[in-house]
């Protein structure tokens, strides 16, 4: 099962107005090896930096789509109370939509990175190489190595790259797998017109999802709501678009 968890961060207040900031990430992502700015605790310290409070945690899974009936039960709750606006997610996509007189703001994810890509793959292989050398491995070995604690975002790599011939990451066997993979690694070590085309290729297929973490203002009068995205690479956040729910 899939648990999003939902964070609220609450922000002090000025005057008549509050500020709050929401972010989602996954569960399953909450271990020490994901303890990185490029990964959640990246959108932290942004979430840090435009403001200031106290967090809430409140895990929960449902589906609107999935169970129709529930939906419309949802809605009819929604305008029976006059709610202006509500917040979903699960899609890994941030967006904000009025729907039916009410808006709808998909928070999308908060997770930082949410694949690997070419060059963070060959970076963490190129560290492996160098470890495997103190300890007398050879370059096969090391990349060896490294696939078989990381086969799956290797695999998902390869395939976005254009390496598998169409294949789906998913079906790729292991050896298959790593023989790609050595491919991969002699691109980027001699044959860099292959590599940019191959790595450009993977910008073309993989469509990654930015990381996004709401600022919602509210006012007297108003409500306004901030989308701060990274550029899906790890890389800083900063304000993407500004929209006024009034």
């Amino acid at each position: 099962m899939f648990i999003l968890t939902i964070i609220f961060y609450a922000c002090e207040k000025k005057e008549n107005s509050f500020t709050f900031i929401i972010a989602a990430d996954m569960r399953y992502m909450a271990t020490e090896e994901y303890r990185d700015s490029r990964y959640f605790q990246g959108a932290c310290e942004a979430i840090k930096k435009y403001g200031k409070g106290s967090f809430l945690i409140s895990p929960g899974d449902d589906s609107l789509n999935k169970y129709p009936q529930n939906s419309f039960k949802f809605h009819q709750l929604l305008k029976k109370y006059n709610v202006n606006a509500y917040v979903c997610g699960h899609t890994h996509n941030a967006s904000i939509a009025k729907i039916n007189n009410i808006w709808q703001i998909d928070i999308g994810h908060a997770r930082g990175i949410e694949s690997y890509f070419p060059d963070m793959l060959i970076g963490e292989i190129l560290q492996k190489i160098e470890q495997g050398k103190k300890i007398g491995l050879t370059e096969k070995e090391s990349i060896s190595d490294y696939y078989e604690g990381n086969d799956y975002e290797a695999r998902k790599v390869l395939y976005y790259t254009d390496l598998t011939g169409g294949i789906s990451y998913k079906k790729i066997d292991d050896k298959t797998g790593l023989d790609l993979l050595l491919t991969f690694v002699d691109y980027y070590s001699n044959d860099k017109k292959m590599w940019e085309k191959h790595k450009t290729a993977f910008w073309t297929n993989a469509n990654l999802t930015r990381s996004t973490f709401l600022k919602v203002i509210t006012s007297e009068n108003d409500v306004t709501v901030e989308f701060y995205r990274d550029d899906a690479r790890g890389g800083e956040y900063n304000l993407m678009h500004s929209y006024s729910l009034n």
